[in-house]
């Protein structure tokens, strides 16, 4: 007996590019072979995007992304507040999109991605305060706060601590703080292979081989 199945794409992935919109003054991206339904959580990051300016487009068998420079003055929250529980794989690219916006962020439910690949919270954190943001608990609740402190450092290194998710997530933020390196770039190799090569396309400059 032979049947075929259609396996849709993981969109925990598809996240990182929402992130990139967000942190664009002006953006479209076009991502083939996706489809306007999903059963995985991380599908949220639909309604997610839309808060942050986003706009969402399926046709046929693509989505499309678009961020225009009125939405990033009319559309974004002051204050952004999500239970990550049953989506945990969104943490990371919500709180880098928080930070480059300087959107004041709570993080409910995410307690258990100190037990991911890395402490997932933690290392969120020691990146941030980089950029002078803030990411502290406040009972169970994560905060995510710009600092008062102007951001000065013409240059950035963020480690990864082995996560490829910390990689994909702190990347993008060049978009707000200029030229930034990343530890272990080979890391997003466990997940998404291509990620470098997708951000060549969109037009990052990278100097990964």
């Amino acid at each position: 007996i032979t049947k075929s199945y259609e396996i849709e794409p993981d969109w925990s992935s598809i996240a990182f590019f929402y992130e990139i919109a967000a942190l664009a003054d002006e953006a479209e991206i076009i991502i083939e072979n996706i489809f306007p339904k999903s059963i995985q959580g991380d599908f949220n990051i639909v309604n997610i995007g839309k808060q942050y300016g986003i706009e969402s487009t399926f046709v046929k068998d693509s989505l499309i992304l678009k961020k225009n420079h009125s939405a990033k003055i009319n559309s974004m929250p002051e204050i952004f507040e999500f239970d990550f529980r049953s989506t945990p794989d969104l943490t990371q690219p919500i709180a880098a999109m928080s930070a480059g916006l300087g959107i004041h962020t709570f993080f409910k439910g995410i307690d258990h991605l100190a037990l991911k690949e890395t402490d997932r919270i933690k290392a969120m954190e020691y990146e941030l305060f980089k950029i002078n943001v803030e990411f502290t608990r406040n009972n169970e609740i994560h905060v995510l706060k710009n600092s008062d402190e102007p951001f000065k450092s013409n240059s950035i290194f963020f480690n990864t601590y082995k996560d490829h998710r910390m990689a994909m997530s702190l990347a993008p933020l060049c978009l707000k703080f200029g030229q930034i390196e990343i530890d272990d770039p080979v890391v997003v190799e466990k997940s998404f292979p291509n990620y470098w090569i997708e951000l060549e396309k969109l037009g990052f400059k990278t100097n990964y081989k």
